[in-house]
């Protein structure tokens, strides 16, 4: 669950980032309600999100966070294995 509410932070968050820096974009749909649609489409699942992450409790939090972790430590592994001289390309 942990992961998942990361992933669904991220895309309500980048979708309201979208709609705010560019509002005229074509889209394949719409949410009505202007900027208080926007807003509550967004706020409605990610409140859910928060609570879900918040009531999961210490052992899955833990696991949870470590989980997340792990994709920023591959990223920054596999970017100094790519820079390490003798390796040859990727």
């Amino acid at each position: 669950m942990w992961l998942y509410s990361l992933a669904l932070l991220l895309e309500l968050g980048a979708f309201v980032a979208l709609r705010l820096r560019e509002p005229h974009l074509a889209r394949p749909w719409r949410v009505g309600g202007g900027r208080a649609g926007m807003w509550l489409t967004a706020a409605l699942p990610a409140a859910v999100s928060l609570l879900a992450m918040a009531t999961a409790g210490w052992l899955n939090t833990a696991v949870g966070v470590a989980a997340a972790l792990t994709g920023p430590a591959a990223y920054a592994w596999w970017g100094r294995a790519r820079r390490s001289p003798g390796r040859g390309r990727l």
